[in-house]
């Protein structure tokens, strides 16, 4: 593997460490397209987000009365016009349903108990910016040293037909530095730490992303 030479990647540390700084401690998301087409499922593993700011629910029904089943509980807030997602056991049997009519996930904690699904309205367009492949048969990689899948755990796992729709689900978190893709198995990674370096992985696609209001420096 070789360190990338973009351009946009030689800005100092420091601004890079400034966009990053609300950076994700590490989530592994699946999505579904249940139990409506029109709407995706994020799911956000072993993640509270009743604390913070801007984590908010939706009012009388956080939790809602009674015990429900994941479907359910999904039905409910698809249903309810400001609901932007559930909190439910990590069991995701019949139990507590909690609608949430907003999530941050850099503002959410590490659980034991819960699991939170973000609820997305059909296709997503890729965000805007600068999009650079590195070429096929390329894999993301945090540096030099990073011999891991998934950014040591840090990246979101999604399932996605093609790669602008992975490119799509980049929009879906705080932070995207990129996206690795594989056609065969449709598997989408949203990065969520800086791609300093790529390795030769058959079948895989590493691109990475700057928005389009990152910061720059002037010569």
């Amino acid at each position: 593997a070789k360190l990338l030479c973009a351009k946009w990647l030689a800005v100092p540390i420091r601004m890079a460490m400034r966009w990053r700084c609300s950076a994700l401690a590490g989530f592994l998301a699946v999505a579904s397209v249940m139990p409506t087409k029109a709407t995706i499922w994020l799911r956000r593993h072993f993640q509270d987000c009743s604390q913070g700011h801007y984590n908010l629910p939706v009012k009388g029904q956080d939790p809602v009365q009674g015990a429900h089943s994941l479907l359910e509980c999904k039905a409910l807030c698809e249903k309810e016009p400001l609901c932007k997602g559930i909190m439910v056991p990590i069991s995701e049997g019949v139990g507590q349903c909690q609608l949430r009519r907003k999530i941050k996930l850099s503002e959410c904690r590490k659980s034991k108990t819960y699991n939170v699904w973000e609820r997305i309205r059909g296709h997503r367009d890729p965000p805007e910016g600068i999009w650079e492949s590195f070429g096929n048969n390329t894999a993301c990689r945090r540096g030099l040293k990073d011999e891991t899948e998934d950014g040591g755990g840090t990246v979101m796992v999604y399932g996605a037909p093609d790669v602008d729709s992975c490119k799509g689900l980049c929009g879906t978190t705080d932070v995207c530095y990129g996206i690795e893709y594989e056609a065969i198995t449709t598997r989408c990674e949203v990065w969520t730490e800086p791609i300093f370096s790529v390795a030769p992985v058959e079948n895989f696609e590493c691109v990475a992303f700057r928005p389009q209001d990152f910061p720059t420096i002037i010569q």
